[in-house]
């Protein structure tokens, strides 16, 4: 059945659509359903512990147990083969009674076996590799139902890295082990019956054979119980290594504009020191393993057949070739056998470990108090009854209570960390209650602060699952505000978004997270802070046509800083430090005399874990790119990269000439007891030995004594072993060495991207060569490249011995070289293919767990893990396709490989048959146990030759990263000393755009910017206010000239420009690691600096209740802190840094009027001699900048003083502030007087301070701010 992709793979490259559909057994739903059904069975017992390894056993035991009986039958003629050995051998000693037609019979019967054994293996691991990828999708499927289900106390004890490690490790590793697991009860009816047929050979003597196999046993055993701590120490440090690239790679736009790629590439590093000198410590035990392995029989045998002479005894060649076949087969079960299956049992034993503590996590449902009913016939309801919860690290809800009816709009206010957010998470179900109770009655649509967009078009993105009703739909783009920008999209509605929404700007991404809730006809809208990431204009129109239009009869529960549109609110929760300290209407509110202004002036800080979103930046239109996949063979400059990136080439032929010589060593200690055997039986022919004379001092070969004979066979084993030894180890050394700087390479490649490579690359896919790929490299192959090396060279080394031995043989050692050749290539040409379609099927899966994982909250609060849960297993299952195909087509070339070995066999024993005058019986005895140890080991090789070039992969995979193109990086010679000293900028004619091939978003920008001026930059979502940001910071392709302090930052290396230049992201960015990492991941500054940075943006008092202060930890993307306060860290390391130049990117977006006020006195206090370029939706943010600059479509329309601009009616930012409201207009106009006023008497000498306009501004707001007040009253 795999001749059609055999004829494919002739005429073309082989697609996905080509692979077989995968069978109902094979299938993620059929063994998730499974596996819930026996796991559900097993938690009705009480008093029992849950056990997932008691669970995959009523999975699969019983269908598993069956397929024994074939190893039984295999193993049955694994034992009458020696026995045909021997009987054979036999006919070759001077004066036999057998015949020839007996012999031919014989040799008749040895083929036949052989043949036998071929077959039953073949199907036995077959079936058994299925079982294997059944194993490892059903446990990847349970591992992402349970992320689904986590909540955030588990969620904080997980990561992203985690989960994908446990797929891309812990599941893959149950593949191999299904295949030994028999052999425990298999190996010991083996070993009793060919121990008495040894027995019946040669006596006591087989004991110590037997020994010293078992002594290998017990050493094999020792080896394991070590490679388990190794195993759990080498995931230890993959998993966070994995889960800090996870962080890297998302968050790459930050780290580049920071310059902190060399700070990040130093904390990888010290992981992938610690991981692979674990994996080196471990392959190196194997490698003496397999080292035992290689001499094993050599070994045995000349224990056995030594003390069997020292009784006394005489050996003929029969015996010793009898003996050594019995041995030979003997190791099946103490050499293979049962260390293979105690290795699969402690791969299983941590892999259930992990699994299963990952599996016990607490889930979302555990939440007393908590009652969600998801449909309602009323249109809804919401009644929270005395509700306290409290968060893992000590932040709480205290006493919530309140009540919204249907067609109800409540607003929740207060500062930053007041917990806000907290009451959301609460009302989603995410943050399990203390005490009180929560009735949740209807279907809920919430809308995230910061959101969240999958890999789909716009389309996709809004539906979000549901049916497509085409007036409804149009509804919800007009009130969302999104029809003009999908008329700039070039597919409209159509275009792929790409992961993370990399084809959109910040506030599409909001707009189109507002337009998913509003199409899901809910019945409750939770919506946290959805305004802040756009301009006032379309703030007003989201609220007025969406939020009090579209969504007018439902219940709508609002956080939002927007104050000023609190008038259209029935209910506001004025939240400060966990509890509801103010409720009711505006004018109850106002009647109080409530003042909103100084309610969020407040100082509380709310300590609390979110759950992992994703922080990416705007992005304009790009291409998601498809990704890569090579055609044809592994390139030999791919082998000979790998190879010189580790010791060299040169080394590794020195490597080759040392196993050559070993391999020589190995054919020389079993030639000399063959020849032994052969100056037995002729000294016992010619009577030449005396039975006088002591056993030793017998002349057997070449005329020297059994005591010489024996010493210069122990010397020959001694040699041969440390020759072996060295060779395993030394092939484990290179492959590793090559893989640790394979790793730091594509690391460096990555660092050095531009940015426009993960716009288009999706997490998952460079996550995964950083885990999958980058684990095959580090576990398979170093293992796979011994075995390639040893073994080919092991069979060369018998062939070639069988061939001068008997050169008859070389006739059909020629053809069976020449069609092995044949196979392999027929083989590896399909494998390669497939191979390759088996990695690209997987870089989905990594992407989805990312991607799902990321919007978790979002996903549960539409109640959508069903359907993304049938996504994974989509691509589950199109990767098991692939998985099962490669099985098949191993077990096809295993097939004909060891048919054709057995056809080999049956032509040296027929013709040794022939030539019975011309060998001798030592000779044939060793070219039969040579024939037959080929049998396996032959096609072994050719197995594990292709099976290292479907490895190579993955180094072809990591290849393609380290050859990524850098960023245009320029080194100026004389870079004058403290530049830049006045952070001056000057823009030429300067035009952007994110790569070669796509359209400028910004066009001839001719402006100049003197120090220590503060320029405020606005414009309408899309205008092209990030990208002048990415165009400062080089972030792509900068067409004109940029001068900073008249230096042009094309000769300047990318690093000091950047590190030169300080910013506030618009999506603050902590890493895991601690707080002091954070702030200073140079270790630049000393404690006093750190903290005074703190105390500069009020977090001093926070940290130093912290239980480690600065050493304290930081949680996966910073979840521990709020969004507020992480904007905060990132002002304290713009601060630590005391650049010339500071930009802030939307950084008050997405917090209260308190943080912003914290943000601004600090970069007035701080920063007052520093050119500050402050990108805001909130002009009250940079109305009393110097000077103002107005985007639009990408080209600087305005650019003057916020006075100037607003005293011309016909301005574009006049009009932008003019649809702020009269009041709001009244107010920053009068801020824009007194800055201009300031700035003239500064231009004129006047000697006023800048404080002290600042604290007017806010007696002024103050005075507006309750003037307001009082209108909106009136109103009411």
């Amino acid at each position: 059945w795999l001749l059609p992709l055999f004829k494919i793979v002739k005429k073309r490259q082989l697609q996905e659509s080509d692979l077989f559909t995968t069978l109902h057994d094979d299938k993620s739903r059929v063994l998730l359903n499974l596996f819930n059904k026996n796991w559900q069975d097993k938690n009705l017992k009480a008093n029992q512990k849950i056990s997932l390894l008691k669970t995959f056993c009523r999975c699969f035991g019983t269908t598993y147990m069956l397929i024994g009986i074939i190893l039984f039958i295999n193993m049955a003629f694994t034992i009458v083969q020696p026995l045909f050995v021997g009987l054979l051998i036999a006919y070759f000693i001077p004066g036999s009674n057998i015949s020839q037609n007996q012999a031919f019979l014989y040799a008749g019967g040895l083929s036949l076996a052989t043949l036998s054994i071929t077959n039953s293996e073949q199907w036995f691991f077959f079936t058994t590799s299925r079982y294997g990828i059944k194993a490892g999708v059903l446990l990847s499927s349970v591992v992402f139902q349970k992320a689904l289900k986590l909540n955030a106390g588990a969620m904080s004890k997980t990561s992203i890295g985690h989960v994908v490690n446990l797929l891309a490790n812990d599941a893959l590793q149950l593949k191999e082990a299904f295949h030994f697991l028999h052999m425990l009860w298999i190996s010991p009816l083996l070993v009793i019956a060919l121990t008495v047929l040894l027995f019946q050979q040669v006596g006591v003597s087989c004991f110590v054979g037997l020994g010293v196999q078992i002594f290998m046993l017990l050493q094999q055993g020792f080896i394991a119980s070590y490679l388990i701590k190794f195993r759990q120490n080498y995931l230890k440090f993959a998993d966070d290594r994995v889960r800090i690239m996870n962080e890297i790679i998302a968050s790459m736009r930050t780290i580049k504009m920071y310059a902190w790629e060399k700070s990040f590439a130093n904390m990888i590093k010290p992981l992938r020191r610690n991981e692979t000198n674990k994996v080196f410590s471990g392959q190196a035990l194997i490698a003496l393993n397999q080292a035992s392995y290689l001499l094993i029989n050599t070994m045995t045998s000349f224990t056995t057949i030594t003390v069997y002479v020292l009784l006394g005894n005489s050996i003929n060649s029969a015996k010793v070739f009898t003996v050594y076949s019995m041995l030979n087969a003997l190791q099946i079960p103490l050499s293979i056998g049962i260390p293979q299956a105690v290795q699969a049992i402690t791969d299983c034993i941590v892999t259930f470990k992990r699994i299963e503590e990952h599996l016990l996590l607490d889930e979302l449902d555990e939440n007393k108090g908590y009652n969600r009913i998801p449909t309602s016939e009323n249109g809804g309801e919401v009644v929270v009854d005395n509700v306290s919860a409290e968060w893992n690290n000590g932040f709480n809800l205290q006493n919530i209570s309140f009540t919204v009816d249907c067609g109800k709009l409540c607003a929740l206010v207060g500062p930053v960390g007041c917990g806000k957010t907290s009451i959301l998470m609460s009302l989603l179900g995410e943050l399990p209650l203390s005490t009180g109770t929560m009735r949740i009655k209807g279907k809920i649509g919430y809308v995230p602060q910061q959101p969240w967009v999958f890999s789909g078009t716009v389309k996709d993105n809004i539906l979000f699952g549901s049916e497509y009703k085409e007036d409804k739909y149009i509804k919800v783009l007009e009130a969302c505000a999104l029809t003009k920008d999908l008329q700039l999209l070039p597919y409209n509605d159509l275009t792929y978004v790409g992961e993370r929404g990399v084809r959109l700007s910040g506030g599409q991404k909001a707009r189109i997270s507002l337009a998913r809730a509003a199409y899901c006809d809910a019945d409750i809208y939770i919506m946290d802070d959805p305004l802040s990431a756009v301009d006032v204009e379309v703030a007003q129109h989201l609220f007025d046509k969406c939020i009090c239009g579209l969504l007018k009869d439902r219940i709508r529960i609002l956080v939002t800083h927007q104050i000023q549109m609190l008038d259209k609110v029935d209910y506001i929760l004025a939240v400060q430090g966990g509890k509801v300290k103010h409720s009711g209407s505006l004018a109850q509110l106002v009647e109080e005399g409530i003042d909103f202004t100084a309610l969020l002036n407040t100082d509380d800080k709310e300590d609390r874990p979110e759950l992992k979103k994703a922080k990416y930046d705007n992005k304009e239109d790009t291409t998601l790119s498809e990704e890569r996949r090579d055609e044809g063979k592994i390139s030999y400059k791919t082998y000979i990269t790998f190879l010189s990136s580790g010791n060299g080439v040169i080394v590794f032929a020195l490597f080759l000439l040392i196993s050559l010589i070993s391999q020589g060593s190995i054919v020389v200690t079993d030639w000399w007891l063959s020849r032994w055997s052969d100056s037995f039986t002729n000294s016992m022919s010619n009577g030449s030995n005396s039975s006088n004379i002591h056993v030793l001092d017998r002349r057997s070969a070449f005329g020297l004594t059994n005591r010489m004979t024996i010493i210069i066979y122990s010397c020959l084993l001694l040699v041969t072993w440390i020759l072996t030894a060295t060779r395993c180890i030394a092939t484990v050394k290179i492959a590793i060495d090559s893989a640790i700087n394979f790793h730091n390479r594509m690391l460096n490649s990555i660092l050095a991207a531009p940015i426009y490579f993960f716009d288009t690359n999706p997490v998952g896919r460079v996550l995964n060569r950083f885990s999958k790929d980058l684990t095959q490299v580090d576990d398979d192959l170093p293992f796979t490249t011994s075995q390639v090396v040893q073994i080919g060279i092991y069979c060369c080394g018998m062939i070639v011995a069988t061939s001068i031995f008997n050169p008859w043989v070389l006739i059909p050692a020629s053809a069976v070289v020449i069609i092995f050749i044949y196979i392999r290539k027929v083989y590896l040409n399909l494998s390669r293919e497939i191979t390759r379609l088996e990695a690209t099927a997987s870089s989905p899966i990594y992407g989805h767990i990312s991607s799902t994982l990321h919007g978790l909250t979002i996903i549960r609060a539409f109640n959508a893990q069903d359907r993304f849960m049938e996504q994974f297993m989509t691509y589950q299952d199109n990767h098991t396709r692939a998985a099962v195909l490669i099985a098949a087509l191993a077990r096809w070339c295993g097939y004909h490989l060891d048919v054709l070995n057995g056809l080999f066999l049956t032509c040296v024993a027929f013709a040794g048959v022939f030539s019975v005058n011309d060998v001798s019986a030592g000779i044939i005895g060793l070219s039969l146990s040579y024939s037959i140890l080929l049998l396996g080991n032959t096609q072994w090789f050719i197995r594990q030759s292709a099976e290292l070039e479907n490895q190579m992969t993955s180094v072809e995979r990591i290849k393609e990263y380290t050859e990524i193109s850098p960023e245009i990086s320029n080194a100026k010679n004389n870079l004058p000393k403290d530049w830049p000293n006045d952070g001056k900028i000057r823009l030429e004619n300067v035009s952007f755009r994110h790569h070669d091939n796509l359209p400028y978003v910004l066009h001839n920008i001719n402006c100049v910017i003197e120090g220590g001026e503060k320029i405020g930059v606005v414009g309408r979502t899309g205008a092209g206010k990030s990208s002048l940001v990415a165009t400062l910071f080089r972030m792509a392709d900068v067409k004109g000239d940029i001068k900073i302090d008249e230096v042009s930052t094309a000769d300047i290396r990318l690093d000091i420009l950047r590190s030169n230049i300080s910013v506030i992201p618009q999506d603050p960015s902590l890493f895991i690691g601690t707080l002091r990492s954070n702030l200073d991941p140079f270790n630049i500054y000393d404690d006093k600096q750190l903290w005074n940075a703190l105390q500069e943006v009020q977090l001093s008092e926070y940290v130093s209740n912290l239980s480690r202060k600065l050493d304290d930890e930081v949680s996966e993307a910073g979840s521990n802190f709020s969004v507020g306060q992480k904007q905060l860290l990132c002002l304290a390391r713009a601060i630590l840094k005391k650049n010339k130049i500071l930009v802030i990117d939307e950084a008050t977006a997405n917090v209260d009027f308190n943080t912003d006020q914290v943000i601004q006195k600090s970069i007035r206090s701080r920063f007052h001699h520093c050119t500050v370029i402050t990108i805001a939706h909130r002009l009250n943010t940079v109305i009393d900048c110097d000077r103002i600059m107005v985007f639009k479509d990408g080209r600087l329309i305005e650019f003057d003083s916020p006075f100037a601009l607003l005293q011309n009616k016909n301005s574009e930012f006049a009009n932008m502030v003019s649809k702020s409201g009269w009041n709001e207009y009244e107010r920053l106009f009068s801020i824009a007087r007194k800055a201009n006023e300031f700035n003239y008497n500064k231009s004129n000498g006047t000697i006023l301070s800048r404080s002290i306009v600042t604290n007017i501004d806010d007696v002024e707001t103050k005075i507006l701010s309750h003037r307001s007040n009082q209108h909106r009253f009136t109103d009411v």
